[in-house]
């Protein structure tokens, strides 16, 4: 049996991982990554498309690039702690778009995009948290609306970015970032200072560019900013440009999702992909925006003639950037925003939206109503309260039921709405300006109004290098004035600068950066003490030192024949960025490695490092590899995987493939294995904790449903108990449950190995007939 490679590192307390049988490449460099023609840093959505474009990159090497850029930065290195966990079907999603391009069909500028969702977004097969250990195994039957437009637009969800743990409605006093499941998320240009909230990581994602673009969502001020302490392109668009369905809520009132990214083009295209029309989410009914390109509305010279108003401010980065609008040609009039006299809303709408967003999940889902959620974290206070829940508790005593009650909410919901409304429409018209700009006085009111905002970074502080944003307010549906407005305002201040340029002592050493003078400097192994004589123990034989024998290495493949602590086979082989196969290439009944490199693959007959037995190439670079003996000869081979299209071989060979079939969708995640003990290896599909399992290689029916886990393990498939038979294991961390029957239940074996943080991978590496683990760990 060749068992699909798995790979799964931990992201703060929760597991990322990775694509079933497309395993995760450890960390390596990106932005001098020899297969990545562009500096991830920087690149956008135009240069990252005419890369794809021109065959100089597919989106299965994007989509790794960012993993490892994820893992370098966000698990590692800094430990930015930006990204909470990955979508296990992000690589699948990736080989998907490169096969629609080769065929012709490219859905827009989002086509092969990575995007990262805040983890208040509904995607299906992953938690949707809100940070929230109480929601840590809530599972949504399907994806947002939001999310299926970006997908249905080409977009890849390459996972999901930690928030303020409930968008910042839990408790007063919460650090910007900061919840119970996922900790704190650091800001990349000073992790002395907050990255604000509650797109806490989106904003930091963004700008340490963990994907290409990122989505955030804002009720008042949570998306513009974090998009300032991060120096991202925040849009915090009209309510009801997008469909809040699927999205964990605070106030139907003012709550919308929008984009955080590097630039206005990026967030003009993000934008675009977003918007939606939803009959459950009735303010999105009269939506004018559905089939606008916002990207058409960018414009190098939309300043020149144009009235607008502006905020006073002290701050000289903001003054810097007035001058620059004055520069291209705009009238700048002096205004002041007032703001509504009627109090908040926030708590009197929570329970009811919550409430509502949690109605809608599965049967099984872990929590009904905020009512369950507070009673979870009074039980398990030491974990989830450390700032407390005082929002929580004043929202579930509101009672929206009791006519008064609801008299007076509307009211007042009414009346902030509307003056909101007045405060900024009135400038607009009384000053004759086009919008209202400012470096973030207006976000309130703006919100409050549910009218769009567009901030852009300004500039940085010259005594900090602290980042400032520069934010264009206007009136309700005025998305592409604004951003006409703000792109032509970054063309003219070309003031982004990236966090590894303004703060570069923090990439340095994590190897996604340029060599520097300094990098020797670097601490690559745990310091060294003087050497101490051991002391000397009377009776105790000396223990005589084996000549020549060579030192264990800390990093490469550690091979184990059974589930004790020590490996039985350690070696390097090949590079650390290497897709790795795991077969038996030759039918000697010991599983041995192959490395991917695009469309070579590096054969191995046996555990050790030096060069391949031998080299061959098949498929495209881009394609989904998986490995097994398919016509029971029992040597292992290759089939590559186009959608719901599997093309194998049945010989370590290029040339055509030998069988081409059709089983289950395209965005299934699968397994292989050989389920019914026949000597050949076949598939099963995974949706959820439900396997659909086929004992041939054929289409039709599965000839086999069980369920086995939970939604978020991590997979394995192998012959644990030597009875010829492949059955399920999952991985939580560095624990491994193992079924030896194809039925659900309990676990018939618990063990441990490794570190919850190694790849990890499936064979048999002594040919005993019994499958066992083998983990990977990067330098």
């Amino acid at each position: 049996m060749s068992a699909a490679a798995l790979a799964a590192c931990s992201v703060a307390a929760v597991p990322v991982t990775g694509a079933l049988a497309v395993p995760t490449p450890a960390a390596a460099a990106t932005s001098v990554h020899e297969e990545i023609p562009l500096d991830l840093a920087t690149a956008g959505i135009e240069e990252i498309q005419a890369a794809l474009a021109a065959g100089e990159l597919t989106s299965v090497q994007l989509t790794r690039a960012y993993l490892e850029r994820i893992e370098a930065l966000s698990i590692d290195g800094p430990a930015l702690n930006a990204v909470r966990s990955i979508n296990p079907a992000a690589l699948e999603q990736a080989a998907q778009r490169d096969a629609e391009r080769a065929a012709g069909t490219v859905h827009g500028p989002l086509h092969g995009i990575p995007v990262l969702l805040k983890d208040l977004i509904d995607v299906a097969g992953m938690a949707t948290t809100a940070g929230s250990v109480a929601l840590a195994s809530s599972y949504p039957a399907t994806d947002a609306p939001v999310t299926a437009a970006l997908e249905e637009s080409g977009a890849i969800i390459l996972g999901k970015v930690n928030l303020t743990e409930f968008a910042n409605f839990m408790t007063s006093g919460m650090p910007g970032g900061y919840s119970s499941l996922g900790g704190q998320v650091l800001n990349p240009y000073d992790t002395s200072q907050s990255p604000s909230g509650s797109s806490a990581g989106s904003g930091s994602a963004a700008a340490a560019a963990l994907a290409t673009v990122t989505v955030g969502t804002e009720t008042s001020g949570s998306i513009l900013s974090p998009a300032r302490a991060n120096s991202t392109v925040g849009i915090k668009p009209t309510v009801g440009l997008i469909s809040r369905t699927g999205i964990v809520p605070i106030s139907a009132t003012q709550d919308t999702a929008g984009p955080m990214t590097r630039s206005v083009y990026d967030a003009a295209a993000l934008l675009t992909g977003m918007v939606t029309v939803d009959p459950e989410d009735p303010a999105t009914a009269d939506n004018p925006s559905v089939g606008v390109d916002f990207t058409e509305s960018l414009s190098t010279t939309a300043l020149e003639g144009a009235r607008l108003g502006y905020v006073e401010s002290t701050d000289p980065v903001y003054a810097a950037a007035l001058e620059t609008l004055e520069e291209q040609g705009a009238t700048l009039v002096p205004v002041q925003v007032g703001r509504s006299s009627a109090g908040s809303i926030l708590t009197s709408e929570y329970k009811r939206d919550l409430n509502a967003y949690l109605s809608r999940l599965p049967a099984d889902a872990p929590m009904k109503t905020l009512s369950d959620i507070i009673e979870y974290n009074n039980e398990h206070a030491g974990a989830a309260l450390k700032f407390g829940q005082t929002l929580l508790l004043a929202s579930q005593e509101v009672d929206l039921e009791d006519p008064a009650t609801y008299e007076q909410y509307t009211a007042q919901r009414d009346q902030l709405v509307s003056e909101s409304r007045e405060a900024i429409d009135s400038v607009l018209e009384e000053a004759d300006v086009e919008a209202i700009v400012s470096a973030s006085a207006t976000t309130g009111t703006g919100a409050s109004a549910g009218y769009p905002s567009v901030s852009v970074p300004a500039g940085y502080a010259e005594n900090n290098r602290r980042p400032v944003n520069i934010v264009f307010l206007g009136t309700a549906w005025s998305e592409a004035e604004l951003l006409a407005l703000a792109s032509d305002y970054e063309d003219a201040s070309q003031a982004w600068r990236s966090p590894e340029e303004i703060n570069p002592s923090l990439f340095r050493c994590t190897g996604i950066s340029e060599e520097t003078e300094w990098d020797e400097s670097c601490a690559q192994n745990p310091p060294s003490w003087p050497e101490e004589p051991e002391p000397e123990v009377p009776g105790m034989p000396e223990e005589p030192e084996e000549p020549g024998e060579p030192t264990t290495p800390r990093t490469g493949f550690f091979l184990n024949d059974g589930w004790d602590a020590w490996a039985d086979h350690v070696f390097r082989y090949g590079r650390f960025t290497d897709e790795v196969l795991i077969g038996d290439w030759d039918g000697d009944g010991t599983d041995t490695i192959t490395l991917r490199r695009g469309r070579e693959f590096h054969v191995s007959d046996a555990q050790r490092g030096g060069d391949a037995d031998r080299t061959f190439t098949y498929g495209r670079a881009g394609d989904v590899v998986l490995v097994g003996d398919w016509d029971g000869d029992g040597i292992d081979t290759l089939a590559v995987r186009r959608g719901n299209e599997y093309h194998l071989k049945n010989t370590i060979s290029g040339g055509a493939a030998d069988v081409v079939v059709r089983y289950g969708k395209a965005d299934d995640a699968v397994v292989v294995g050989d389920w019914d003990g026949r000597r050949g290896d076949t598939l099963a599909v995974r949706r959820g904790a439900t396997y659909h399992v086929k004992n041939s290689v054929t289409a039709g029916d599965a000839d086999a449903v069980i369920t086995y886990g939970r939604a978020g393990d991590t997979v394995l498939a192998g012959d644990w108990d030597g009875d010829r038979v492949d059955t399920f294991a999952v991985r939580r961390g560095a624990t491994y449950h193992v079924k030896n029957s194809l039925t659900g239940g309990d676990p018939d074996l618990v063990q441990t190995y490794g570190r919850s943080g190694d790849e990890v991978y499936v064979g048999d590496w002594n040919g005993d007939g019994t499958d066992t683990l083998g983990v990977r760990r990067a330098p």
